[in-house]
């Protein structure tokens, strides 16, 4: 049973992680289905990415407000990097000596990042779950 504080924070490292390795992946696969003008493959390849963000970010989802205990620090830094993952296009386009990380304004990376920000949010005011009151609602 996970109940550390910072479990959290391992989990949202690893869904960073895989969101931008699906986001440079699915760059690469539209650049080689533009050149063979396969769109049925390329959409399912869409659905497929779509699905495994969903599978990520409920995976997150029941770690951070589920599993974990509750900590200021850590609904604060969600919050945070959340929040700079989604902008961080916009800062691209105004400090030109950041690097290139996502392929477009609508990316993996992106989305992961302003869900991270909700979960912050979601984690900072929601009460932490006690599971013995829960039992007792039931008997």
């Amino acid at each position: 049973m996970i109940r550390s504080r910072y479990s959290s924070l391992l989990a949202m490292a690893l869904a960073l992680l895989l969101a931008f390795g699906i986001d440079k992946w699915f760059y690469q696969q539209t650049l080689i289905y533009r050149q063979r003008l396969n769109a049925t493959v390329y959409e399912m390849w869409i659905i497929a990415v779509g699905l495994a963000l969903c599978i990520v970010w409920s995976c997150l989802g029941w770690i951070t407000l589920a599993r974990s205990r509750r900590s200021v620090i850590v609904s604060i830094i969600f919050l945070v990097i959340g929040s700079l993952v989604y902008i961080y296009p916009l800062l691209q386009l105004y400090f030109r000596w950041l690097p290139l990380l996502v392929s477009s304004f609508i990316s993996p990376f992106m989305n992961s990042g302003i869900y991270i920000a909700v979960l912050g949010i979601l984690h900072l005011f929601l009460p932490e779950s006690d599971e013995y009151h829960s039992e007792e609602l039931y008997t």
